[in-house]
C-alpha cells in the first residue's frame, strides 16, 4: 500500500500549500503560517517555531512498524518520507483551523 494518495490528500486539501499551488494567488490570511517547515513525521510539520498537526490526518508515528504480507515494513519513515518530497527545501503556507 503506497502512501502516496494520501501525502497529496494534504497538500491539496488539508491546508497545507506550495506557492503556485492550487491555492496560490489568493489574499493572505491571518491565520496562516509561511515558510520552510520541517517534518517531523507523517502527519506533524515545524513551521515558524510552532508544531502544527495537519488536519484530517492520522498517519503512522515516526518509529511505527506495520505489516505487509507478513513482513515488518517502517510505515512511519515511508509516511515522513513522502511528505518530505514536496515540502523539502520549499516555502510553504499552513492555514490554521479550529480543532
Amino acid at each position: 500500500m503506497s502512501l502516496k494518495p494520501v501525502i497529496l490528500a494534504i497538500l491539496a486539501g488539508f491546508g497545507l500549500t506550495l506557492p503556485g499551488g492550487p491555492f496560490a494567488g489568493g489574499p493572505a490570511q491571518a491565520a496562516e503560517a509561511r515558510g520552510i517547515a520541517q517534518v517531523l513525521d507523517g502527519d506533524t510539520l515545524e513551521l515558524a517555531g510552532r508544531r502544527l498537526r495537519l488536519h484530517g490526518i492520522d498517519a503512522p508515528e515516526l518509529g511505527q512498524l506495520c505489516s505487509r504480507d507478513g513482513v515488518p515494513w517502517p510505515c512511519g519513515a515511508e509516511a515522513a518520507a513522502l511528505l518530505r518530497r514536496p515540502v523539502a527545501e520549499r516555502e510553504v503556507a499552513c492555514r490554521f483551523r479550529d480543532p
